[in-house]
């Protein structure tokens, strides 16, 4: 139960101004939050209002039998998770308390009650209500992971069978013996890039696997964060065009200087030059901006989309392993969902951070680097 009773709504109901206005003056000064009701019908219109997560229900009202009131908030699949305490001065007979408990009530109390018997009651189950709530969200949250893993390796599967398609039909092809030596040199490159797309899909794969178990060293040195900005777009910007994106690189005049690997910082700036290949439609614009920033003492690199953008709540999960969105554009677009993730935890070991911000599909998206620079010049 968390410290702040006030985070609890309590309904009380009861046709009993008296008893009503006792046991509501009990719990408000416990510190919880009241809502009252004199009949079974307000009482469901404010269960549904209110959204408590406890009812104290008298058993003997006007217009709906409580116990007929609670089998209907227990049988409601948004409302059976609410605690129901019943409470009744007549219905005070053993078999009546069984029955309160068989039409769905968690406690029953026969009046009068005391103020600290009451107080008990409540806080027990509002304890149990903070147990099971954990226990759905704990089940919902691997039932998640599940689906994750389903897609990660539906995608997995879709991703290496598309190289060694090409890579066999190749092969068979060499295997004739009757093709020409430029066809045949052809071949093999084309074995050969497939065989490194394979080689740098494994090698993320074991990355991520590395970085959630501190297994990945980094060789820190003075970089020179520009340079390897600008290296590194380069060497992708034929890959970008070739889809039809058109790639804007906007640099500072001078050296940014951060301490950290360069090949680790390098395969990040890839990793999301790829994200940003994968999801962005023909025709559209991929900028990549670096700005220095020494009243902060970091550098920002941004890399901007004009792509198909992220739905808001895929934006809370974006940098988690195997996320993908729940319109499986990843899988159609080729995408693991491990790139970010693996982006995420190298810049984190470089101290630095990483944002996504998107305002929503076929708005495009926005990636932040923020990494600490340095004064320090190389040697």
């Amino acid at each position: 139960m968390t410290d702040s009773r006030q985070a609890y709504t309590i309904l009380n109901v009861d046709d009993n101004d008296g008893g009503r206005y006792a046991k509501t003056r009990i719990l408000k000064l416990a510190g919880y939050r009241v809502v009252e009701a004199a009949t079974g019908t307000e009482a469901l219109e404010l269960v549904e209002e209110a959204k408590p997560q406890l009812v104290l229900l008298d058993v003997k009202l006007p217009d709906v039998d409580g116990m007929e009131l609670c089998r209907r908030i227990k049988s409601d699949p948004v409302n059976k998770h609410i605690m129901v305490l019943q409470i009744s001065a007549v219905h005070t007979a053993r078999a009546d308390r069984v029955h309160g408990l068989e039409c769905g009530a968690d406690t029953y109390l026969i009046e009068p009650v005391e103020a600290d018997e009451l107080l008990a009651a409540v806080n027990a189950l509002l304890r149990l209500f903070d147990r099971e709530r954990e226990n759905r969200q704990l089940v919902e949250q691997l039932r998640e992971a599940e689906q994750r893993k389903d897609n990660f390796l539906a995608a997995l599967a879709h991703e290496l069978r598309n190289p060694l398609g090409v890579v066999s039909n190749a092969f068979h092809l060499l295997l004739l013996g009757q093709t020409p030596e430029p066809v045949s040199q052809e071949l093999r490159d084309i074995i050969g890039r497939q065989i490194g797309h394979m080689a740098c899909l494994v090698d993320d794969l074991l990355d991520v696997s590395r970085i959630s178990r501190g297994q990945i060293g980094l060789t820190r040195e003075a970089c020179d964060f520009t340079a390897i900005v600008r290296q590194t777009v380069n060497d992708y910007r034929a890959i970008l065009e070739s889809n039809g994106l058109r790639l804007e690189l906007e640099l500072p005049s001078h050296s940014i200087w951060v301490a950290g690997d360069r090949t680790r910082l390098a395969q990040s700036i890839s990793n999301l030059l790829q994200n940003a290949s994968k999801f962005t439609t023909t025709g559209d614009t991929v900028t990549v901006k670096l700005n220095d920033m020494p009243d902060e003492h970091c550098a920002v690199l941004k890399v901007i989309d004009s792509g198909i953008g992220m739905e808001p709540d895929f934006l809370a999960r974006a940098f988690e392993p195997f996320s993908q969105s729940d319109l499986g554009i990843g899988r159609r677009r080729g995408g693991l969902g491990i790139g970010l993730s693996l982006v995420k935890g190298l810049i984190e070991m470089h101290g630095g951070e990483v944002h996504v911000s998107s305002e929503g599909l076929g708005h495009g998206s926005e990636i932040t680097i923020r990494l600490p620079t340095q004064q320090k010049l190389p040697d």
